[in-house]
């Protein structure tokens, strides 16, 4: 199966949905327990994105010194 590549934007409005649909009234807590565990790990991969960009650029700019 290949690796599916990780598209920042993309994770990011869909955690920006996932807090808009928290903030709603009309969310049951079931759902939005279900929500909050989605989000995290939504945030563990952002992050993990970032970290591997921050890494890349360091790289980069440790080959131009």
């Amino acid at each position: 199966m290949p690796k599916q590549t990780i598209n920042y934007a993309d994770l990011s409005q869909e955690l920006d949905q996932i807090i808009v649909k928290l903030e709603s009234s009309a969310t049951s807590i079931d759902e939005a327990i279900a929500l909050y565990k989605k989000g995290d790990k939504l945030v563990v991969e952002l992050r993990k994105y970032l970290e591997t960009k921050q890494n890349e650029i360091e790289v980069l700019t440790s080959i131009n010194k």
